[in-house]
């Protein structure tokens, strides 16, 4: 998934009653980040701040991947190497979501980072 989206909320949907993700065979996802240290912090070698940048949408097996499809979103965020294992707290903007996006703001994720 995307930061800025709920998960699994990108790609085809069924038509009718309710809006049901379907998932999809095929994803395009890719993204960039600045990460720097969090300042006001002497050590800081485990936290770290970090400005991103993500992208991507999900397809069905029969679908022509289509740039124009492409969700974006931009944030920061607060990046922890714990002893439990990496924590981090993302706040993301869409920028190009569509009227039936689920938009999701703040996210929060345990065991794996964005990269």
């Amino acid at each position: 998934s995307l930061r800025g989206y709920k998960a699994r909320s990108l790609g085809p949907y069924s038509v009718g009653s309710g809006k049901q993700s379907l998932g999809g065979s095929k994803r395009v996802v890719f993204g960039g980040e600045l990460k720097f240290p969090v300042p006001g912090l002497e050590d800081s070698r485990d936290k770290r701040l970090a400005l991103f940048v993500d992208g991507g949408q999900v397809y069905s097996r029969t679908e022509t991947i289509d740039v124009s499809d492409f969700r974006f979103s931009t944030g920061l965020a607060f990046e922890w190497m714990s002893a439990i294992g990496p924590i981090a707290f993302s706040y993301a903007i869409p920028f190009n979501d569509s009227s039936g996006d689920n938009v999701e703001h703040f996210q929060f994720t345990l065991g794996g980072l964005f990269r």
